[in-house]
C-alpha cells in the first residue's frame, strides 16, 4: 500500500532491481533525472535481501538554485517508469552494458550469429524467433506422435495437448538464449530408441544421436541437464522396470544394456562440453578451466562450496533445503495448462495416487502407468533437486520441468480412469 511501480509513495525512495548494469548507477552521488525533469541525488544505498535482491535507493531532489525539492514524483500511465542517470560529474551513463557470460560456452550465439549473415538485419530477431518455435514445435509433436504410437492415442493426446497449452511451454518457445529445441531432442532419441530396441542399428544411431544432443544442449548451457538426460533414458527406463516385474530376462538385460550405453553416451558428450567450455574459462589451461566450472559454477547451482565465491544476495539458496526448495515448486502462479488453474496442480498430483490405490484394491492395477508415474516425476524433480540451489532463486522459470512428461502422465491417468468408469456405466445401462 505505501509502494508503487517500486516508488515509495511516502519516503524518498524508489528500489531497482539488483543486477550488473544497476550496480554502476546504484552509487552515492548519482543524479536520477525522471520523466518530467525532476532530479534527485542517491543519498544512500541500501541491498533490500531477500530471494531476488534489489537496491533500495534513498533521494535528495535538486533545484538550480541548490534547494531540495519536497516529496519524490510518481509516474503515471504514459510516463516512463524508470529515472535516467548520471553520474556525479553530470555526464549520463549509458542505457545498459555488455559483459562476458563465462558460465556456459554459448554455442546458440555462435550458431545464431553465422544464421543471421543470410537474413536482413531488420527480420533477424523475428526470424531467430520463428526457427526456435518452429524446431521446438516439430520436435514436440514427433514426440506426440511417438508416445502415440508406442503405447495409446490417449496418452499421445496428454503429451500433446499438454505441451500445446502449457504457458511455461509456450513461453520459452521462441527463445533463442534457452532454445527449447535442445531440451527435449534427447527424449525424442529416447523415446526412438525405445520404440525399435531390436534393432541393433537403431540403438548404435541413438547412441551417437544422443552424444551430439548432450554435447549441444550443455555448448549453450547446463540448466536443467538431470532432467534432459533422465528425459533420454525415460522411455526405456520405465519399460526396463517392467520387464523385472514381468521377469523378461532376455528383454531386461537388453534395455539394461542400451540404457547403460545411452547414459554412457549422454555422459561423454556432457563431458566433451565442459571440456570445450573449460579451455576458454582457464584460458587454455584445462584443468584451470574445470576447477572453475566447479567452483563457481557447478557449485551455485546445486548448492556446497565456499560463500565467498559467491555474491550474498544468493547465500540463502546456498543454504536452503532441498525440502524447502522443492515445496516451492508445488504452488502454480499460471495456470497449469489454459484453462486449468494452478491451485488444481497438488490435486492433479495426488489423485493418480488415489486411482492406483483403488485400482490395486481393486486388482485392476496398471503397473505400466504406475512406472511412467514415477519415472517421469524423478525426471521431472531431479533438477530441482540435484540444482537446489538454482531451482531456490529460478522459481520465475523452472516450473517448466513438471512438462518432461510428468504432468502428461497425471492428465492421461485421471483421462483413463475417467474413460473406464464412463463405459464401465454405459454398459450397465
Amino acid at each position: 500500500d505505501t509502494w508503487t511501480y517500486g516508488y515509495s509513495k511516502t519516503e524518498p525512495k524508489i528500489t531497482i532491481a539488483h543486477n550488473q548494469g544497476t550496480e554502476m548507477v546504484a552509487k552515492v552521488g548519482t543524479i536520477l533525472q525522471f520523466a518530467n525533469g525532476d532530479q534527485y541525488e542517491i543519498l544512500q544505498v541500501e541491498d533490500t535481501g531477500g530471494k531476488f535482491a534489489h537496491h533500495l535507493l534513498v533521494l535528495v531532489g535538486l533545484l538550480q538554485g541548490g534547494h531540495h525539492q519536497p516529496g519524490l514524483h510518481l509516474p503515471t500511465d504514459d510516463e516512463e517508469e524508470l529515472p535516467v542517470p548520471a553520474g556525479p560529474a553530470g555526464e549520463p551513463y549509458t542505457v545498459g552494458s555488455l559483459s562476458p557470460y563465462i558460465s556456459q560456452y554459448g554455442l546458440q550465439g555462435k550458431v545464431f550469429r553465422h544464421i543471421a549473415r543470410y537474413i536482413d538485419a531488420e527480420d533477424v530477431e523475428e526470424c531467430l524467433w520463428l526457427l526456435c518455435t518452429f524446431s521446438l514445435a516439430l520436435v514436440l509433436a514427433l514426440i506426440t506422435v511417438l508416445v502415440g504410437r508406442k503405447y495409446n492415442v490417449l496418452l499421445g493426446l496428454c503429451f500433446g495437448f499438454t505441451f500445446l497449452l502449457s504457458p511455461w511451454i509456450v513461453n520459452f518457445s521462441n527463445s533463442v538464449y534457452w532454445v527449447g529445441v535442445t531440451w527435449f531432442l534427447p527424449m525424442l532419441v529416447g523415446l526412438l530408441c525405445a520404440l525399435w530396441i531390436h534393432r541393433r542399428a537403431a540403438r548404435i544411431a541413438a547412441y551417437g544421436a544422443a552424444v551430439v544432443c548432450i554435447l549441444g544442449k550443455s555448448l549453450c548451457g547446463y540448466e536443467y541437464i538431470t532432467t534432459i538426460m533422465l528425459g533420454l533414458i525415460a522411455f526405456l527406463l520405465a519399460d526396463w522396470i517392467l520387464a523385472l516385474v514381468r521377469r523378461d530376462k532376455q528383454q531386461s538385460w537388453l534395455l539394461f544394456r542400451t540404457i547403460f550405453m545411452l547414459g554412457l553416451a549422454a555422459l561423454a558428450g556432457f563431458a566433451a562440453a565442459i571440456f570445450i567450455h573449460a579451455t576458454l574459462r582457464g584460458d587454455g589451461n584445462i584443468l584451470a578451466g574445470v576447477k572453475s566450472i566447479i567452483e563457481r559454477d557447478v557449485l551455485r547451482r546445486v548448492g556446497g562450496g565456499n560463500l565467498n565465491y559467491f555474491e550474498p544476495k544468493i547465500w540463502p539458496s546456498l543454504n536452503a533445503s532441498v525440502w524447502e526448495t522443492l515445496k516451492m515448486y508445488f504452488h502454480f502462479s499460471t495456470d497449469v495448462i489454459a484453462g486449468v488453474d494452478g491451485n488444481v496442480f497438488p490435486l492433479l498430483c495426488f489423485l493418480p495416487l488415489v486411482i492406483f490405490l483403488y485400482d490395486y484394491v481393486k486388482k485392476q492395477l496398471d503397473v505400466e502407468t504406475v512406472v511412467l508415474y514415477v519415472v517421469f516425476f524423478v525426471t521431472s524433480i531431479s533438477w530441482l533437486v540435484l540444482g537446489k540451489s538454482h531451482s531456490y532463486i529460478h522459481t520465475h522459470m523452472n516450473f517448466v520441468l513438471w512438462y518432461f512428461g510428468f504432468v502428461q502422465i497425471c492428465f492421461y491417468t485421471i483421462a483413463r480412469k475417467i474413460l473406464q468408469v464412463a463405459r464401465g456405466r454405459k454398459g450397465e445401462l
